[in-house]
């Protein structure tokens, strides 16, 4: 027998003693006599989180329509003169039935109706004018 014969085994031993080492290390049968220690570790489980949608926003627009108050004046003005014209007729047939009755100072009372009411739309006329006026350019 040829006693000088070389074997290559180096490589393919170092293999495989890596091999078993890595083996033992991963099993724990590396030597450690101890057993080993099992911990558990309970976390508390997570608060629920409640989402909250953001509240949705309504606009509304409200549409008010204000009368201006030149409108609401000449309208108040429109209702006295009327009431003015009222008097005015009543003073006019007062006059009339005087007339027709020969009674001068019935006629005379009359007259002062008229000319007392007359009086009135002199001072109610202008005031109407304005506010129907200035009411009439805000339309525009």
């Amino acid at each position: 027998m040829n006693r000088n014969r070389t074997i290559k085994v180096a490589t393919p031993l170092a293999t495989l003693l890596a091999t078993l080492l890595a083996a033992a290390a991963l099993t724990g049968c590396g030597g450690n006599t101890e057993p080993t220690k099992t911990v558990t570790v309970t976390a508390p489980p997570p608060a629920p989180q409640t989402v909250t949608p953001a509240p949705k926003i309504v606009t509304k627009t409200i549409v008010r329509e204000v009368v201006p108050t030149s409108c609401l004046s000449a309208l108040k003005y429109s209702d006295q003169g009327f009431g003015y014209a009222a008097a005015a007729l009543t003073a006019a047939q007062h006059g009339f039935q005087a007339i027709q009755n020969f009674d001068l100072d019935a006629v005379d009372a009359a007259t002062q109706e008229m000319s007392d009411v007359t009086d009135k739309v002199r001072v109610l006329a202008p005031k109407y004018q304005a506010a129907r006026d200035e009411c009439r350019s805000l339309a525009k």
